[in-house]
C-alpha cells in the first residue's frame, strides 16, 4: 500500500492480482479460458470533487484467448466502465462495509479471499475473429449463442475471479493478433476519426479493448 496525493485529497493504492475464469459450454463438454491480469486501485476516502468518485482504477493485462478449435477462436475483450468496482463487483460485500481495509486485504492477504462468483453484469464482452489475421472479420459474439451458424451451443456460463499472490500477467495475444503492434491512434480496422451510427465493429475497437499495460 502506498498513500499519494492526488491534487489536495489524499489517495491510497492498492495492487491486486485478478485472475479471470470463464466456464463455457460447448458440444463436447464443459472447458474454461483464463487469464491474469493486474489492477491498481486508488480509493479516495474524501471522493473525488465534481465526481464525487470515491475509488478508481488502472488494469494491465490482456484479454482473454478463447480457443474453440479451427475458426473458432474467441476473445473476452478488456471491461470497460467498471473502474468504480472492485474485482468485477465480486467483493461488493465486504467493499461496501470497509473499503480501505478490503482493498488492502486484497493486496496484502489475497489467500484469505476464495474464489468468487462475478455478477452477470460484469461478464466480458465477447468477440469472434473470422480470421484472427483480418481485423476486418470481427463480430460481435452473444454470450449465450457464441456461433450461432454451428452445430451444437457454445455459451458463457459463468465467470469467476481469484485474486493471487504477485503473479506474472498473461502475456500471448499478440501471437494471435500480431497487427495489434501497428495500432497507434487509429482503430483496429485502421481508421480514425469516423463517426457513423452504422459503422462496423472493426472501427469501434481500439488496441485497449486487447491489451493495456498498467501505468503503476
Amino acid at each position: 500500500m502506498v498513500a499519494t496525493l492526488a491534487g489536495c485529497l489524499p489517495k491510497q493504492t492498492y495492487r491486486v492480482y485478478e485472475r479471470l475464469t470463464l466456464h463455457f459450454q460447448t458440444p463436447d463438454g464443459p472447458t474454461t479460458a483464463f487469464g491474469v491480469g493486474v489492477k491498481t486501485y486508488r480509493y479516495y476516502s474524501e471522493r473525488l470533487p465534481l465526481t464525487n468518485t470515491e475509488l478508481t482504477s488502472s488494469f494491465g493485462g490482456e484479454a482473454i484467448v478463447i480457443d474453440f478449435g479451427p475458426e473458432r477462436t474467441t476473445f473476452a475483450l478488456i471491461p470497460r466502465g467498471i473502474g468504480h468496482v472492485v474485482a468485477y463487483g465480486a467483493f461488493d460485500a465486504e467493499y461496501d462495509k470497509d473499503p480501505a481495509a478490503t482493498l488492502e486485504a486484497l493486496a496484502q492477504t489475497p489467500d484469505l479471499f476464495s474464489i468468487r462468483s462475478v455478477p452477470k453484469r460484469f461478464w466480458p464482452q465477447l468477440v469472434v475473429f473470422e480470421d484472427p489475421l483480418d481485423p476486418l472479420s470481427v463480430r460481435r459474439a452473444e454470450r449465450d449463442d457464441i456461433f450461432p451458424e454451428k452445430d451444437g451451443a457454445y455459451a458463457l456460463t459463468g465467470v469467476e475471479i481469484e485474486v493471487l499472490d504477485e503473479t506474472p500477467t498473461t502475456q500471448k495475444i499478440l501471437d494471435i493478433l500480431p497487427w495489434l503492434t501497428t495500432l497507434q491512434t487509429s482503430s483496429i480496422d485502421g481508421v480514425a476519426g469516423v463517426v457513423s451510427l452504422d459503422r462496423p465493429l472493426s472501427n469501434e475497437l481500439y488496441d485497449r479493448n486487447f491489451i493495456q499495460e498498467n501505468p503503476e
